[in-house]
């Protein structure tokens, strides 16, 4: 939902947020199983690497929209598919992440796992904190910063903006990229 929402406040429809969401589970998965860190700062780094997964897919169209005026929707629901399939490709690749006699991925180690909060019969974990926390600092630096109010103000008029001295194109690239970070946090904080 942040994902979505705050490329809508910008005037941009993020369709790409699937592609992003399953690009910051891989990464999640693979600082997971790949990397061996002490179990306190393990998932911390996981979530890190989930919303630098979803950035970067986030930032292809964002590049294409500003640079080259690709239509956002069109390459955003296209990276989707590719950002499915690639993932597919590369778990199934992995001989210490996927286990192809049962054809599923292999269990996460305890310490890539967010700590749960213990509430029986319950998936509740820290990540619920963790999002109330993106979603007050999104809403503070919307509408509090002046990051924020040209963010805004190139989604309402990117011609407007640019002639009052703002840059659309970086902008643009910055919104998509927050908002795939936001994707990938969501699905680091589903696999993880």
């Amino acid at each position: 939902g942040l994902a979505v929402g705050f490329a809508f406040k910008m005037g941009m429809f993020n369709i790409g947020a699937s592609g992003q969401y399953t690009m910051g589970m891989y990464f999640a998965l693979y600082a997971g199983f790949m990397w061996h860190l002490p179990s306190g700062i393990h998932w911390i780094v996981c979530i890190i690497a989930g919303m630098i997964g979803g950035l970067l897919w986030g930032l292809i169209p964002g590049i294409l929209k500003a640079l080259l005026n690709v239509n956002v929707v069109i390459t955003s629901i296209m990276f989707n598919y590719i950002g499915m399939y690639l993932v597919d490709m590369m778990i199934q690749g992995n001989a210490v992440m996927y286990i192809p006699s049962k054809t599923r991925t292999a269990y996460l180690p305890a310490s890539a796992q967010i700590t749960s909060l213990g509430v029986q019969n319950s998936n509740v974990n820290l990540s619920i904190f963790i999002a109330i926390a993106f979603a007050v600092i999104l809403y503070i630096v919307l509408e509090k910063t002046t990051c924020g109010y040209e963010l805004k103000a190139t989604g309402y008029n990117s011609n407007a903006s640019t002639y009052a001295g703002m840059n659309g194109k970086r902008n643009i690239i910055l919104t998509m990229a927050i908002s795939g970070a936001m994707a990938g946090l969501g699905g680091a904080f589903a696999i993880l």
